[in-house]
């Protein structure tokens, strides 16, 4: 018998793919009829989690049609600083100073930009030592660790971010209810994910059933992250969404004009550079396969990506 949903306890699915796990095995993925939320049958665990993103090779991909980046920190820097700073005013206009965390912050430059538009304190929380020990170097408070398992005081922050991480977790349920513990009363909850309807579209129309961990666990449809959230005791201030060629830019597989400059280790500093006529090519080059599929089998004007910005009504 399937176990119960982890949101809404129903013992209600509908079956959609199969999908193998590195290190774990295969597994079948299920639809809730209950609530809507799709994801895995079996519980994954920490192991197979840790083991893809604790490894450099994920953000420093020689197969990114599967794995990862071909170089995080050189093609997202700018993108995530722009992110960052539009968050950075929306937090001003709530307060003067505070602090936030940014689960899953990777390089941390979205940290940097909001620390650039205002003066709340920035704290970041990685799995990945590397990228860790990266944003370190370039002055960020960033600590190595698993969200699930980090202990973090309750009413410790006025702000948390989740940008495009929900889906990789192993118990996204628990995080949200973490999350809205270590936020103070009032506090600010930033969420970022891909459309968990059009989402499984495109994962179920691959023609391999191979897929290992550093991909999504869990697709969220708007109506269920809505219901999670609210049910969770969050109060939405808005939602955003991004139609295909809005998230292609987001995620770095169709690069704005900005993400043609990426960043350079030079005498030990990062420096802001000019990609080479060859990287780029090889940028578009990498991406053609995947923005052709979503042009070819989706209307690029659907909603892909979602951003949710919500209160923690807690007292």
């Amino acid at each position: 018998m399937a176990k119960p949903c982890m949101f809404c306890g129903s013992e209600r699915f509908s079956y959609l793919t199969k999908i193998y796990f590195q290190d774990y095995g295969l597994v079948e993925i299920k639809e809730c009829l209950g609530c809507g939320l799709i994801g895995p049958e079996q519980f994954i665990g920490t192991g197979p989690i840790k083991n893809a993103y604790s490894k450099t090779a994920y953000f420093l991909s020689q197969d990114t049609a599967h794995a990862g980046y071909r170089n995080y920190i050189r093609y997202d820097a700018h993108r995530n600083i722009s992110e960052g700073k539009v968050f950075g005013k929306f937090l001003k206009k709530i307060k003067d100073k505070g602090s936030v965390l940014e689960i899953g912050c990777a390089s941390g430059h979205f940290l940097k930009g909001l620390s650039l538009s205002c003066e709340w304190d920035t704290s970041g929380l990685d799995i990945s030592g590397f990228m860790a020990k990266n944003a370190s170097a370039d002055g960020i408070n960033i600590a190595c660790g698993m969200f699930e398992e980090v202990k973090i005081n309750p009413n410790s922050f006025d702000a948390v971010c989740m940008r495009h991480v929900l889906e990789h977790m192993g118990q996204p349920v628990y995080s949200l209810e973490k999350a809205k513990d270590i936020l103070k009363p009032g506090g600010v909850l930033l969420i970022e994910i891909p459309n968990g309807e059009l989402d499984i579209q495109l994962f179920m129309s691959r023609d391999s059933i191979v897929m290992s961990p550093h991909n999504h666990l869990y697709f969220f449809k708007i109506e269920t992250i809505k219901k999670m959230l609210n049910k969770l005791g969050f109060g939405i201030i808005n939602i955003t969404k991004r139609n295909y060629l809005q998230s292609l830019r987001t995620i770095g597989a169709l690069p704005s004009k900005r993400d043609l400059y990426g960043m350079n280790i030079v005498n030990g500093e990062r420096k802001l550079c000019k990609l080479k006529k060859r990287s780029v090519l090889e940028y578009f080059l990498n991406s053609a396969g995947f923005i052709g599929k979503l042009i070819m089998n989706r209307d690029y004007e659907a909603a892909f990506e979602i951003k949710i910005t919500a209160e923690n009504n807690k007292r």
